[in-house]
């Protein structure tokens, strides 16, 4: 599954769009962000059809599913959890009214980018990562997407830091 975040026309979370951690789990969720306000659909004639604009995440998630089956078109032997990972790892930044970058958690990667996506330089398995509620140790596996092999190096972007709570990584990496 990819949970969808819903964008504006002006590229802002949408406010009704849910965010995370999911509750029971506590793990990220959205996973990605897409257009989900005004969006042109088919509507029954007591609605005012054939067409008109409508608004949510329902309306969001065919983007990123058309995305997926482009992805899968271009590239049969992507695995389902690689196409995620493509979409995930490539996201443009969703930027709120202030001009900043909103939360993970109302985002996700960010808003797909399926240009972006088609190329991918690694993939992530798992494409997201929750840390542990207690500390503990999380681990993130790299593999080359096609032209992505060899050292990387590794920084840490935190957006909210929380007193006690630290996140340490490899300098390098090697995919």
């Amino acid at each position: 599954a990819i949970a969808v975040a819903a964008t504006t026309e002006d590229g802002e979370i949408a406010d009704f769009s849910s965010g995370g951690p999911a509750p029971v789990s506590l793990t990220l969720k959205p996973d990605v962000s897409a257009p989900g306000v005004a969006v042109t659909s088919s509507l029954p004639s007591s609605q005012g059809g054939p067409w008109g604009e409508l608004d949510g995440t329902s309306m969001a998630t065919p983007h990123v599913a058309g995305a997926v089956a482009l992805l899968l078109e271009q590239h049969p032997d992507w695995t389902f959890a690689q196409v995620k990972s493509a979409l995930v790892l490539t996201g443009d930044p969703v930027r709120g009214s202030d001009g900043r970058e909103v939360s993970v958690l109302r985002e996700g990667g960010g808003l797909i980018d399926l240009p972006k996506a088609n190329a991918p330089l690694v993939f992530a398995a798992p494409s997201t990562l929750t840390l542990p509620e207690d500390g503990g140790t999380s681990t993130v596996a790299l593999t080359d997407a096609g032209g992505g092999s060899g050292p990387w190096n590794v920084t840490v972007q935190s957006q909210n830091t929380l007193p006690g709570a630290t996140v340490t990584t490899p300098a390098t990496v090697t995919v």
